[in-house]
């Protein structure tokens, strides 16, 4: 198997089988060559010039969205010990999954689908949509006669808040997104909204 690359230390390290300066690196290296052992795969590594990569170095760049945000495990295990364990995650990208499973927006190649909108939901989802989408999630719920988690920003004047409360089937929770809590899955940092805005979830469905 050929593998390029951009990154000349991503190359050394795959040529030596790993390297002493870098620790995370070799642990790397060492897990793609006893996985690569295991199925007797042989790798070649080669240098590729960033002008030249425009297909690879593309992807990451298309795939970033910048309404994309996740609450940090202890967020999401709140929101868990409140409503429950959800099976998917309709919302995600492989960054911000929060379960195994999950719908993304963008072509994924770990995703169940792309598009939540395109498939029938089931019981015990959980959604942290984008924040111009939340009409339409409350319609989905409605039409699919399910109920799930859903995670919406406390905005008592948007026109969708009185469907979100009628949905509610379990008390409404409201918190505070404090630092670190709600993060940018592309920089692992804080995401731009902390300390801005309240967030509010609830067990919702229609039957």
């Amino acid at each position: 198997m050929l593998c390029r690359t951009e990154n000349t230390t991503a190359l050394a390290y795959d040529k030596r089988y790993g390297g002493c300066r870098a620790t995370k690196a070799h642990s790397i290296a060492k897990n793609i060559w006893q996985w690569c052992e295991d199925r007797r795969i042989t790798i070649t590594a080669s240098y590729i010039n960033t002008k030249d990569n425009v297909i690879a170095d593309s992807l990451p760049r298309r795939a970033k969205d910048k309404s994309d945000m996740k609450l940090n495990e202890s967020g999401f295990l709140d929101r868990c010990r409140e409503f429950g364990q959800p099976n998917i995650d309709m919302f995600a990208t492989y960054l911000t999954t929060q379960v195994d499973r999950f719908c993304s927006w963008l072509t994924d190649p770990k995703s169940e689908t792309v598009d939540a909108f395109t498939i029938v939901w089931e019981d015990n989802f959980y959604a942290f949509p984008p924040f111009n989408l939340i009409s339409r999630v409350l319609r989905k719920i409605v039409i699919n006669k399910v109920r799930g988690i859903v995670v919406v920003p406390f905005w008592p004047t948007q026109p969708w808040y009185p469907l979100f409360v009628k949905l509610s089937i379990s008390k409404v929770v409201t918190f505070k997104a404090k630092k670190d809590s709600l993060y940018d899955p592309y920089s692992g940092r804080s995401h731009s909204l902390c300390r801005k805005v309240s967030l509010m979830s609830a067990l919702s469905g229609s039957r």
